[in-house]
């Protein structure tokens, strides 16, 4: 297992994140950042001169950047660029390099409104033509606060590793996995903790999503939550007792399944140009749990 920190493409960000002492990161992407050859090699370069080894990319953060933009020309023309940025990067590490990508709807609802099959074809195209990515699938919160209204998303639980499993079979590949964001477990635990009281829906706690999860699991997005997870409260550190037992509960987790892919300390700062809640993170894991 590595462990990675959460950076944009940036050689201010990238420079800084070797001041604290990381050797590899997870570059977050705006639509921006890719768009042309000369942005990309912009973005290669910044990697080479500071140094970092980038392991994992994330497709932009944007619903029509998800699994099921692929099914539209703008969707999938970003995230083939995110495809050809990853497959760049491996040939300077000389490893395959995973893409982290949101999914939204369920497998049933894929299957029954025609996007399954164009998905599977497009993401076939994309593994074929770009033979050093990974694609890894993303839980997200089951209720999300965006732009003062609520957002559903029917993947927010484990349904999407049904997805995965799909995928998997139909196009014959071991290069589609999981992506477990702890931060989004967490959350959806507590907003669904109304209904468990209630008897409506049945339990879940979050040993299940690393058991589940487990068998696909390629990268971890580690970070906490307060309390349902939305805004500020979205990916924050480990800073009272109570938290660091979280922090410490889901450590066995990730050791008792035997982890081995990408740990991405994927928190939320202030100033992005002085990580300071992933320094903390970071220090915590190696000195308590004496994780490198």
């Amino acid at each position: 297992m590595i462990v990675a920190a959460k950076s944009g493409v940036s050689k201010e960000q990238m420079s800084d994140r070797v001041l604290k002492g990381a050797k590899y990161v997870e570059l977050h992407l705006v639509p921006s950042d890719i768009d042309t050859e000369e942005k990309r090699n912009d973005i290669i370069r910044n990697v080479q001169e500071t140094g970092l080894e980038v392991r994992v990319v994330h497709t932009p953060i944007n619903r029509q950047y998800n699994l099921e933009g692929l099914a539209k020309s703008e969707g999938f023309k970003t995230i083939e660029k995110t495809c050809i940025l990853a497959n760049n990067i491996s040939k300077i590490t000389n490893k395959d390099t995973h893409i982290v990508i949101h999914v939204e709807l369920n497998l049933e609802q894929l299957s029954m409104w025609g996007l399954f099959d164009v998905i599977k074809e497009r993401l076939s195209y994309l593994l074929n033509e770009y033979p050093h990515i990974i694609m890894d699938i993303e839980n997200e919160t089951v209720i999300e606060l965006f732009n003062g209204r609520f957002e559903f998303k029917n993947s927010g639980r484990l349904e999407h590793i049904n997805v995965c499993r799909r995928l998997r079979e139909e196009l014959k590949t071991d290069r589609i996995g999981l992506v477990l964001d702890t931060c989004h477990a967490i959350s959806t635990i507590r907003l669904l903790q109304f209904y468990i009281d209630r008897g409506v829906h049945h339990n879940i706690d979050l040993k299940d999503y690393f058991l589940e999860y487990s068998e696909f699991l390629n990268v971890i997005h580690l970070s906490n939550a307060r309390e349902f997870g939305d805004n500020k409260n979205h990916g924050t550190g480990f800073d009272t007792d109570e938290e660091v037992d979280l922090l410490r509960e889901m450590v066995e987790y990730i050791r008792e399944i035997e982890f081995n892919g990408v740990l991405t300390l994927e928190v939320q700062e202030e100033n992005y140009l002085d990580t300071k809640v992933y320094s903390k993170l970071h220090g915590q894991l190696r000195n308590l749990f004496n994780i490198e």
